[in-house]
C-alpha cells in the first residue's frame, strides 16, 4: 500500500483508537481515484492506462519519452508495468460489461459481495454497505484472502497494518459461494 499512495499518504497507516472504529466507506478507492489521474501523477503527462482484465493484479501503462541510447534524442513509445494491484473499484476489462477490480481479480457487480464486516480490536463494527457482531471460528494469522470456515459464502480478509493484523468478514451475493482458488464468489450453494 505504501509505493501505491507514496510518502503523502501515510495517514493511511495511523491505528484507530482502541474501542472507536472509523466507519468503512461505501466507495472503494477505485471509485473516488481515477486510474488515469493516478498515471499522470505518478509518470506525468501523456501516461495512459492500458484498462483490461489483466490490470487488476498489476497496472500497465503506456507513455511517450525519450528513446534508450543511442537515439535518446527521437521519441519512443513505452509501455511498462507497476507490479501492484489497481485500486478496488478501478473500472477494468470491457468497459460495456461494467466490471471493477476487486482484491487483485476483474469482476462484474455480481460478484462483489454484498457485506463487509470489520473488526478493530475490541469492539466489532458490520458495515452494511450495520449491526455489531463478532467474528467466531477465525483468527488472522497472516495477511491474505481465507475461507471463512463457518460458512462457505463468506470469506475472510486479513490487513496488516502497522504491524498488526485487522479480520474483515465478506459476504457473497446470494446462491453465491467463495472461491479459494479464485479468490472469489462463484455461483453455487454450500
Amino acid at each position: 500500500m505504501r509505493s501505491y499512495i507514496a510518502s503523502s499518504g501515510s495517514c493511511l497507516f495511523e491505528k484507530n483508537a482502541p474501542g472507536n472504529p472509523l466507519p468503512v466507506p461505501d466507495k472503494n478507492p477505485g471509485d473516488i481515484f481515477d486510474i488515469q489521474m493516478y498515471c499522470v501523477k505518478v509518470h506525468g503527462p501523456g501516461s495512459t492506462p492500458i484498462v483490461e482484465d489483466t490490470m487488476c493484479d498489476k497496472i500497465w501503462r503506456r507513455w511517450t519519452g525519450p528513446c534508450d541510447p543511442p537515439n535518446e534524442d527521437m521519441t519512443c513509445n513505452w509501455i511498462g508495468t507497476e507490479y501492484q494491484n489497481a485500486a478496488d473499484g478501478a473500472p477494468c476489462g470491457d468497459v460495456d460489461e461494467g466490471k471493477h477490480c476487486f482484491l487483485g481479480k476483474c469482476v462484474t457487480d455480481a460478484e462483489l459481495p454484498t457485506t463487509i464486516t470489520t473488526t478493530v480490536a475490541p469492539s466489532t463494527t458490520t458495515t452494511a454497505r450495520s449491526t455489531t457482531t463478532p467474528i467466531p471460528g477465525f483468527t488472522c494469522t497472516v495477511a491474505g484472502t481465507f475461507a471463512y470456515p463457518l460458512d462457505c459464502a463468506k470469506y475472510m480478509r486479513c490487513v496488516a497494518i502497522m504491524e498488526s493484523l485487522y479480520p474483515y468478514l465478506y459476504t457473497c451475493p446470494a446462491k453465491h459461494v467463495f472461491n479459494l482458488s479464485r479468490s472469489l464468489c462463484v455461483i453455487g450453494i454450500c
